[in-house]
């Protein structure tokens, strides 16, 4: 996955902005834009962490507004 494709499957899954992904993800807005400037392969750990949200949108924890929409009480903060 490059950062054009992470880019237009962020814009697809709904996460409108790069800080709603960053949340979700839990790294930083400046790592987001990074990887979506890339030209080069995001790591394969990138691509597995988008993989597991799409195919499993129960595990999302941040809603459209970047607010924390219940993630299970184990996770981590």
């Amino acid at each position: 996955m490059t950062g054009d494709e992470l880019r237009q499957v962020r814009l697809a899954m709904g996460y409108r902005t790069q800080d709603l992904l960053a949340k979700e993800l839990r790294v930083s807005r400046p790592t987001i834009v990074a990887w979506e400037k890339t030209e080069r392969d995001l790591d394969h750990i990138v691509w597995l962490a988008i993989e597991a949200l799409a195919r499993n949108p129960e595990l999302r924890g941040v809603g459209d507004d970047g607010l924390d929409i219940g993630r299970r009480s184990n996770d981590r903060p």
